[in-house]
């Protein structure tokens, strides 16, 4: 499946509706970029709970991505001054990947694990 770069108009439909599509389904986060130590892959997989834009308030011009539903199990990372956001759908493996680029030159992926 082809990578497709979605446009920044789009984000806060396509967050939305990306959620609603895999909540609940088992997801991992990579974090990538200069100072990001050890293993790239920061969270085992949790459940996908949520990737929203912010608009407003003092997280504005960031997305937000929510993975777990424990307060044990819970990791939020937050994308400041986002550039890009990369979408590609299921393949054979059934899985779907976003990948977004922040302005601080950190790249965070975004793999949801097959099947649903």
């Amino acid at each position: 499946m082809a990578t497709t770069l979605i446009p920044h108009g789009d984000w806060p439909h396509f967050f939305d509706t990306f959620s609603k599509s895999h909540r609940g389904r088992q997801a991992t986060a990579e974090l990538y970029g200069q100072g990001v130590s050890g293993d790239p892959g920061e969270a085992r997989a949790l459940p996908f709970e949520g990737v929203t834009y912010e608009e407003k308030g003092s997280e504005a011009h960031s997305v937000r991505v929510m993975l777990g539903d424990t307060a044990g199990d819970h990791l939020t990372h937050d994308i400041p001054s986002p550039t890009q956001v990369w979408n590609r759908p299921a393949g054979d493996d059934g899985g779907e990947m976003l990948e977004i680029h922040g302005g601080d030159e950190h790249r965070l992926i975004l793999k949801i694990h097959g099947g649903s």
